[in-house]
């Protein structure tokens, strides 16, 4: 996926060799200081910034989060492979779709 286009990214899992269990979303602070990666299902949706690719990072001008308007900016961890539009990282694992 190339830059400047409107996408939802969707965590679906954790990585096979996650350092950072995902959190539970009761204990989840958005916005705050988590030690925990996303939780599952957790979603997203606004511009890309960079493209795509393994060795970059999602990075996304976030203009919603769980179905609440929340302006800010969401970078992943690390790109690990790309297979269509899903997106492994170092963490977790996401789904992009172009809207």
């Amino acid at each position: 996926m190339i830059p400047g286009v409107i996408v939802i990214v969707e965590k679906l899992d954790k990585s096979k060799n996650s350092v950072l269990e995902p959190s539970e979303w009761e204990s989840w602070k958005p916005g705050g200081k988590n030690v925990h990666s996303l939780p599952i299902n957790y979603q997203m949706g606004g511009v890309l910034l960079e493209p795509v690719e393994a060795g970059g990072r999602i990075l996304l001008l976030r203009t919603w989060r769980n179905g609440v308007t929340s302006l800010g900016l969401f970078t992943s961890s690390p790109i690990m492979q790309v297979n269509g539009n899903l997106v492994e990282t170092f963490n977790s694992i996401y789904r992009i779709t172009e809207i």
